[in-house]
């Protein structure tokens, strides 16, 4: 009877959650999620440079910062907005110092993240802060920070796989109504 009871609450509180989510205002960018696809090209300022059927993909900057903004749509409703920052640079230390500027400014932007992880997948230089830029070559650790709002979870990550990092602002209801119950 309890969990009958906790999947009600669940239930309801998702309905409440999507209400709430539907009326926030500047999810991602300029737009809230569940618009259209012609809805957030009409409102985005960027230069679009591909439009794919569940995919929209901009040009511009953010946070001083050359970036990539792709849209990402569900059944026609905006479901995930990335930006890629795509800087090419001969050493991986710039891509570490910038890493950090971003999440610098996004703490200026939300406020203090909810976690700030360093993830070692082999402990060789773990404990040696001046061999970081080496770990990171090889590929011996990743970086990740996640913020969460009402509507949106906001997570920066930044890995070897491609000497690339991202912000990947996503709707994430479940986590808040985890966090709610």
């Amino acid at each position: 009877m309890k969990i009958v009871k906790i999947l009600i609450i669940f239930v309801v509180l998702s309905i409440f959650q999507l209400n709430v989510f539907a009326k926030s205002l500047n999810d991602f960018r300029n737009t809230n999620w569940d618009l259209s696809k012609q809805k957030v090209k009409s409102i985005e300022k960027f230069k679009l440079y591909n439009d794919e059927p569940e995919k929209l993909f901009y040009s511009g900057k953010f946070l001083d910062f050359p970036v990539n903004v792709v849209y990402i749509f569900q059944k026609n409703k905006l479901s995930n907005g990335i930006y890629v920052f795509d800087q090419s640079y001969d050493s991986f230390e710039p891509y570490i110092k910038d890493f950090n500027k971003v999440k610098k400014g996004l703490i200026k932007l939300l406020g203090k993240p909810l976690s700030d992880t360093t993830v070692w997948t082999d402990n060789f230089y773990k404990n040696n802060p001046k061999k970081l830029v080496s770990a990171f070559t090889l590929g011996h650790v990743s970086f990740f920070t996640e913020w969460l709002t009402k509507t949106t979870r906001i997570l920066v990550s930044f890995r070897i796989n491609s000497v690339t990092f991202f912000v990947h602002f996503a709707l994430s209801v479940s986590m808040v109504l985890i966090s709610s119950l």
